[in-house]
């Protein structure tokens, strides 16, 4: 038992430090670590932000997410461009 729901769907991240300078800057996401709203400058599409664990614990189409509600501790941002490459950052909730 992997102590999943039945209806969870795994995800994978896979973060690489083989990117050019040019590439990792094209998100950035402010104030970081920080307590309720996170601020999201560059490609920006759909943004869903991930537990640990791997559950979705927000979403947004906006330049900011209110994590205000949530536990401290490390989540991932993944953010989307239009042509479908996704973007991820740390972000930790103090």
């Amino acid at each position: 038992d992997s102590g999943c729901p039945e209806h969870s769907t795994p995800i994978e991240i896979f973060f690489t430090t083989d990117i050019s300078e040019k590439e990792s800057n094209k998100i950035l996401v402010y104030p970081n670590p920080t307590k309720d709203i996170l601020n999201i400058e560059g490609i920006v599409g759909y943004t869903g932000l991930y537990s640990i664990h791997g559950k979705l614990v927000g979403t947004t189409t906006n330049k900011t997410l209110d994590i205000s509600h949530l536990t401290s501790g490390i989540y991932f941002l993944m953010t989307t461009d239009s042509k479908g490459k996704v973007y991820a950052r740390k972000v930790v909730k103090e």
